[in-house]
């Protein structure tokens, strides 16, 4: 089972970093991104190695996540402290901590049947 923070930190992944290449292939509906993004995790959990999980995995996060955007979140002010190759340095590593921190806990919640679920969403304002 999943704890708390593990789930917070998912949803804040989920809601700040969704903003896929093309917004109309992921649909506007969360509630479909969201069965989307749970039916290629258990999918990507069924793969027989680890290695071939690992991948299948890092693809769903590269694919359905704005990750340039959220490790410039995440810096915050002092993404512009860097150059632009210790920025380029710095999305390769926050990519591999985001793939190999969460991989191994959400592909084991995908094997163990879990589901995620949308209870509830509000539409983005506008601006």
């Amino acid at each position: 089972m999943l704890r708390p923070s593990i789930l917070i930190a998912l949803v804040v992944l989920i809601t700040v970093g969704v903003a896929p290449e093309n917004p109309g292939a992921a649909g506007t509906d969360p509630l479909t991104f969201i069965n989307n993004l749970g039916q290629q995790l258990v999918a990507v959990s069924s793969s027989a190695s680890p290695d071939r999980k690992l991948a299948g995995f890092r693809e769903l996060f590269l694919q359905d996540f704005d990750v340039p955007g959220v490790g410039r979140f995440v810096l915050g002010r002092f993404w512009w402290v860097f150059t632009p190759s210790e920025q380029q340095e710095f999305l390769g590593l926050f990519e591999n901590f985001v793939v190999l921190t969460y991989s191994e806990r959400l592909l084991q919640y995908a094997d163990g049947g879990g589901r995620l679920r949308v209870i509830g969403s509000r539409p983005e304002p506008d601006g």
